[in-house]
């Protein structure tokens, strides 16, 4: 698979089997080296781009003998890329994000994202609303308010409120996906975890016209701003409920 790219990057807190860490990796003088280096009329290199790439991580995190993983994090890496290219593993990892969005899909929940992906489930905004709730109401983030209110569920809102729909322009806007992410926990859910996600979202679901809109009310314009900004619910119209 490796011979057919320049380079990758990869988060280990997804399937890497760790709480923390990634990696960012280029081919030795390839395509990326050969593009974004300086040369001298020579061909003898004059600025080069990996030396560039080691100071910014010098900089930000650490040289990559001593960088911001800790030994356990890299012990823990360093088995579960191990682990997770396990036949096996990989089977009933898919099995497990497929049972979950199937399960959604059963209980007549509209906006779920199908074939469902390696780690999570994603279900659609403007869908599960029945476009009746627009881009200024931020209902994913009231949908995920609502989640983890009364059934103690945490999800991400990766829609209008956290890409940031209203700050972009209309050719930007029609990029924007209004999704909530359901992300699988690796090694860790059981069928029985599972159902009660299911039947939490299907009881919300039917719920869904007393889901409240949320509103910015602090931090409008910060970098992004869903670390940052504080908001707060109101409800929805009359014309949005019916």
């Amino acid at each position: 698979m490796f011979s057919y790219c320049d380079g990758f990057t990869m988060s280990a807190k997804k399937d890497g089997h760790a709480n923390m860490g990634g990696m960012l990796a280029f081919r030795d003088r390839g395509l990326f080296w050969k593009n974004f280096s300086d040369f001298n009329e020579d061909g003898s290199v004059k600025t080069d781009v990996g030396v560039l790439l080691k100071v910014k991580q010098i900089s930000c995190y650490g040289n990559d003998s001593y960088g911001g993983m800790s030994g356990r994090d890299i012990m823990a890496l360093a088995v579960g890329l191990y682990e997770s290219t396990n036949f096996e593993y990989l089977d009933e990892r898919v099995k497990q994000v497929q049972y979950l969005a199937e399960g959604f899909y059963d209980a007549g929940v509209k906006g779920v994202v199908l074939p469902a992906g390696g780690h999570a489930v994603y279900i659609n905004m403007d869908e599960f609303f029945d476009g009746k709730r627009g881009h200024e109401s931020f209902a994913g983030e009231g949908f995920s308010l609502e989640l983890i209110r009364r059934y103690g569920i945490r999800v991400s809102e990766l829609g209008d409120y956290s890409m940031e729909y209203d700050l972009k322009t209309p050719e930007q806007q029609a990029e924007v996906a209004n999704v909530v992410r359901f992300a699988v926990d690796r090694s860790r859910l059981s069928r029985e975890h599972l159902d009660y996600v299911i039947a939490a979202v299907k009881a919300l679901y039917e719920d869904r016209n007393s889901i409240p809109n949320m509103r910015i009310v602090w931090g409008h314009n910060l970098p992004m701003r869903h670390f940052h900004a504080f908001l707060e619910p109101y409800p929805p119209t009359e014309e949005e409920m019916c």
